[in-house]
C-alpha cells in the first residue's frame, strides 16, 4: 500500500514522530523506518519515504521545522539523506535556538 501525506503538525518522540494529515487525520513513522529523505526545490519540502511505502511532505515553512529538522538529522542514519535534503535540514537545525540549561 502507497500512502501521500502532508504534514501540517508533527510532535517528536522518542522512537518517531507522530504528525496530523488532514483529512485523514493521524500518522506516525518509527525513525527506523525512513528509507529516505529527499528535497524538492522548487516545492520548499521533503520527501520522506518510508520502508512500507508511504510518502510523507513535509513543507520546509512549517512551525517548529528546526525540531523537525533537528530530530531527523539525530535518528536517521546519514546515508538515507540525499545530498541536498541534508544540507538544507542543517540550516534549519542551525535556526533553533539552544535549549535552556535544565
Amino acid at each position: 500500500m502507497v500512502a501521500d501525506s502532508y504534514i501540517t503538525s508533527f510532535r517528536i518522540v522518542r522512537d518517531g514522530m507522530r504528525f496530523r494529515v488532514p483529512p485523514k487525520g493521524h500518522g506516525f513513522v518509527k525513525w527506523d523506518e525512513v528509507q529516505t529523505v529527499a528535497w524538492s526545490e522548487p516545492l520548499g519540502w521533503f520527501v520522506i519515504h518510508t520502508s512500507d511505502g508511504r510518502i510523507i511532505r513535509v513543507t520546509s515553512r512549517l512551525y517548529g521545522m528546526e525540531s523537525m529538522a533537528e530530530a531527523l538529522l539525530a535518528n536517521v542514519p546519514h546515508s538515507h539523506f540525499e545530498t541536498r535534503a541534508h544540507s538544507v535540514l542543517a540550516g534549519h537545525a542551525s535556526r533553533h535556538p539552544p535549549a535552556p540549561p535544565r
